[in-house]
């Protein structure tokens, strides 16, 4: 894949699934209309992300989605007041930025959309699950920011919950804090 390391190539094999990947554009735009929506015949981006990457030098990854293991795709999108050292105390690898990181997690339930808080009661980002999409690894920026990969070789490459509590449980040991908004009924996410 374009501008894409082989350890890269290798972790987005997992992601590069039609009801996953998504076309955007340079300013993080949707190309496909009513992308998250489901009334029976929702898109299926039939291009694969090497392709995404080749035409529009960006792609975005649906969150919310069932992958095949049984496991919901959810991303924390953390903001750069959270950067730094503290990123590196999850333990697991992280997608770097314009404005700050996304940590990969894999649920067995499916959370609704959130916020995220530190001690302070300050906001560090949000959880991107139902109904949203982040831009994916070895995408650009319009500023010509490269989404970088970024993992120790002790990281994991994703954190596995088998429920929203433990995920909870998890993140309040790393001093960050849930809080969920309400689902949007008049929406059914597939």
């Amino acid at each position: 894949m374009r501008n894409l390391k082989p350890a890269e190539q290798q972790f987005l094999k997992y992601f590069d699934r039609d009801y996953i990947r998504l076309p955007v554009n340079q300013e993080k735009k949707a190309l496909v209309k009513n992308w998250n929506t489901y009334n029976g015949n929702y898109h299926k981006e039939k291009r694969t992300i090497k392709q995404l990457l080749a035409h529009y030098q960006t792609y975005a990854l649906r969150t919310g989605k069932r992958l095949g293991n049984g496991y919901y795709f959810i991303v924390l999108d953390l903001d750069r007041n959270y950067w730094g050292q503290q990123i590196w105390e999850l333990g697991t690898a992280w997608i770097s930025t314009k404005r700050g990181g996304h940590v990969y997690l894999l649920l067995k339930e499916l959370p609704p959309n959130g916020l995220l808080f530190n001690q302070t009661k300050q906001k560090i980002g949000e959880i991107q699950s139902q109904g949203k999409y982040v831009i994916g690894l070895g995408s650009f920026h319009q500023a010509g920011i490269r989404y970088n990969w970024e993992r120790n070789k002790a990281s994991k490459w994703w954190w596995k919950f088998e429920t929203i509590k433990e995920m909870e449980s998890f993140l309040w040991e790393k001093g960050i804090f849930c809080q969920f908004k309400k689902q949007k009924n008049n929406l059914i996410y597939g």
